[in-house]
């Protein structure tokens, strides 16, 4: 058995991927399917030998979810649908080849937790050895692209700024933050002094939660090499410089919430802190900054409160819920006194209705008015015929939800047609979402590239002249940067456009979730389950892009040197 059923696992894997893929023709994919079919060989049959059912649970479901999603993945690119029949191929998939890819899982994270602790660091001097590391390895790319990225959301903040009205499509602090460093900047002659403040206000505050997060594991006595490697990649990572130096609001929520995070590892630790009452406000402050720094955060929150009021344990239960309260209650109360004055705009219900526009466009994309519902569709999502797989800002915008009782009654059709097209809804979704579990995808990568000169490749480097004069002071890195990021050529650097998508961190955030179950490391899971609370509200959003998921590219690596740790 434990040689029969490998073998029939792996040669199923291999025809399923070909059939999946549409049977390519082409010769390296012959190879492929034999290297996958070895692989998968071994894989499960090393699953099969495992004695720890624990681990085999954990890790079994992962690798069946990943290969699940490479299932889905492929069958898009090949036939750009589903169908009932390829769902059931996907399924087949995932059950066949997900023990092999759950074996390399767990080997991975043992491997890590033999690593030898070493000498244990000093947390206060790892931190600001980081933090001076790493703001000094993203010094060249601040000059390359001197002050700063003003980029697309600036130029609208901007504008509120200097002409209003406000509004609350972003969020309101971030709007007031970066309007207040360039009004002074204005005040005392340049704007692009401004905009260097921010910029630099920024850098500080994203290599600060990152020095924390370091801090914290030296703390934890994670090993050296673990934290060197970590400390490296922060600093020398294409995404992070540039993100570092690219002002839009997902930035400092990406640091806001990796601080976050981590007060929410030391509670679980300690549960007592949340009776001690300058950790619990603390707690109560840090919550509410990454709510006010992220709409969406706010649902985020609410989901994530769930299974921590449960699992904190009697004696903090009433304590933690009521710090979580208190920090939505002051986002609220917050956000209330800047909009009155402000006197700004309530956003659209719109953008809360990403993939329902999507999902009701793709049926008229697929049919158009060759069924009746077609016509309907058009009713409600009069820009239908601007149906995009991967972006839906054209469908959601002009959605026939603005006046009152038109809101139900768009969930009451959208609701009728999920039971008359269950496929294109679920493809819908998929698609849009693509860029957050497909590792191939590339559609994040283009989702605003709509002309060739535009700069808003994986990485968008835009600077908008808002009154800002941008210099280049290393124009050879930035030559480089935009040949590789703005353009999209590093997709063929081998291991960079791994590096870049955000599909690694997502999946990284899940390896790290079922080795925490897996070694039943609740204080562990407890920060990581915020961190996937809030990749599912993206989930939910208008595309994927790098920035928005850039919070977990500072955070599931600092998850998984957690799980390094030795004490």
């Amino acid at each position: 058995m434990h040689t029969f059923l490998p073998a029939v696992c792996a040669a199923a894997s291999a025809a399923l991927s070909a059939w999946l893929m549409g049977w390519p023709r082409e010769g390296g994919y012959q190879l492929t399917w034999l290297v996958m079919a070895v692989l998968c060989a071994i894989g499960t049959r090393q699953f099969m030998k495992e004695t720890d059912r624990r681990a085999k649970w954990c890790f079994g479901v992962l690798g069946a979810l990943f290969m699940l999603c490479m299932g889905l993945g492929w069958r898009l690119e090949s036939v750009d649908r589903t169908g009932f029949d390829g769902l059931a191929l996907c399924l087949l998939l995932a059950a066949c080849s997900g023990p092999a890819v759950g074996a390399l899982a767990l080997w991975a994270s043992r491997k890590l937790e033999s690593l030898a602790p070493g000498k244990p660091l000093s947390p206060k001097k790892t931190f600001w050895v980081c933090f001076a590391l790493i703001m000094a390895m993203w010094l060249p790319v601040q000059l390359a692209y001197f002050p700063c990225c003003f980029g697309y959301d600036l130029n609208n903040q901007i504008g509120q700024i200097n002409h209003g009205p406000f509004n609350t499509h972003h969020p309101l602090l971030h709007t007031l933050i970066v309007g207040g460093f360039y009004v002074l900047g204005g005040a005392l002659g340049s704007h692009t002094l401004g905009a260097w403040m921010y910029g630099t206000f920024q850098m500080l505050c994203v290599a600060g939660s990152m020095a924390y997060g370091l801090s914290h594991l030296a703390r934890l006595r994670v090993p050296k090499k673990v934290i060197v490697a970590l400390t490296l990649f922060f600093g020398l990572a294409p995404n992070h410089s540039l993100m570092s130096i690219g002002c839009t609001k997902d930035v400092l929520f990406a640091a806001a919430m990796t601080v976050t995070v981590i007060h929410l590892h030391k509670l679980w630790l300690d549960p007592t802190r949340i009776r001690r009452v300058k950790p619990a406000l603390s707690l109560v402050i840090w919550l509410m900054l990454t709510s006010l720094l992220r709409n969406n955060a706010v649902y985020a929150i609410i989901l994530f409160a769930i299974p921590a009021v449960i699992l904190i344990g009697k004696g903090s239960r009433r304590r933690l819920f009521a710090a979580i309260a208190a920090a939505l209650i002051l986002q609220s109360a917050a956000g209330t006194v800047m909009a009155r004055a402000t006197d700004a705009v309530p956003g659209a219900i719109n953008e809360m209705l990403s993939v329902p526009a999507q999902q009701l466009a793709r049926i008229y994309h697929k049919y158009g008015f060759d069924v009746p519902t077609g016509y309907e569709v058009v009713e409600w999502v009069p820009h239908a015929d601007m149906y995009q797989a991967s972006r839906a800002d054209f469908t959601k915008q002009h959605l026939k939800v603005t006046r009152e009782g038109q809101l139900m009654g768009f969930a009451k059709f959208w609701v009728r047609e999920l039971f008359h097209y269950p496929i294109e809804y679920i493809d819908a979704f998929l698609l849009n979402a693509k860029g957050y579990w497909f590792p191939h995808d590339t559609s994040f990568a283009v989702v605003y590239g709509e002309w060739p000169e535009a700069l808003v490749g994986a990485i968008i480097t835009e600077q908008y002249p808002i009154d800002v004069e941008f210099t280049s002071y290393i124009p050879p890195l930035r030559a480089l940067y935009e040949h590789l990021f703005t353009r999209n050529n590093y997709q063929s650097v081998p291991g960079l456009s791994t590096l870049i998508h955000p599909a690694t961190y997502s999946w990284l955030i899940l390896w790290a979730i079922a080795w925490a179950i897996w070694r039943k490391n609740t204080p562990a899971l407890m920060p990581m389950l915020l961190l996937a609370a809030y990749l599912a509200t993206l989930f939910l959003g208008p595309c994927a892009l790098v920035r928005y998921c850039y919070y977990l590219m500072i955070g599931a690596p600092l998850a998984l040197g957690v799980l390094c740790a030795k004490e």
